[in-house]
């Protein structure tokens, strides 16, 4: 909705947003070999660039450190055709329930299969961190999205604990 001068427009939009930051204004925060250089003040400054309720927007926020010598000679993992596959299957599991997870609203995320833990997890991360109402919801979706990458009906605790440490959540 965008509202100017006594007029408002609303477009109908549908967008994924994916964002990449450095830890701190020199880049070394939590680095293993480098330094950080920045002051707590500047620190702080950095953080407060982007506002809480903006971060709260984001399904997911993974940091990625350097990576270790070992792991770049180490298994090759999954082959892209293998995952693009489970990423399919997944996604044709979720249409046939109806809507893809990213769109699921409350009463879509109740109506899913959801492990008794699971929910006491979801819960207990409420009381005990900053996971907040529009966080659980996003992290019920993000858990839900596991679930169906793991093939599995029901979503576990092991899916909500996943979920809930791409959120940033302990």
């Amino acid at each position: 909705m965008i509202a100017r001068k006594g007029a408002s427009v609303r477009f109908n939009t549908r967008f994924q947003l994916v964002a990449a930051t450095n830890p701190c204004p020199c880049g070394y925060e939590g680095d293993r070999l480098a330094t950080c250089s920045c002051s707590p003040g500047a620190l702080s400054r950095y953080r407060r660039r982007l506002s809480g309720p903006l971060v709260d927007r984001f399904d997911m926020s993974i940091r990625v450190p350097r990576v270790e010598p070992e792991a770049m000679g180490g298994d090759a993992g999954e082959t892209t055709g293998s995952v693009a596959a489970r990423v399919a299957e997944a996604r044709r599991r979720q249409i046939e329930r109806g809507s893809i997870n990213g769109v699921l609203g409350r009463s879509g995320l109740d109506s899913l299969s959801w492990a008794p833990d699971s929910v006491a997890l979801l819960d207990t991360a409420m009381h005990r961190s900053t996971l907040t109402a529009r966080g659980w919801d996003r992290a019920r979706r993000v858990a839900a999205t596991i679930a169906d990458l793991d093939s599995d009906s029901t979503i576990q605790a092991r899916h909500v604990m996943e979920a809930l440490t791409y959120r940033g959540v302990q």
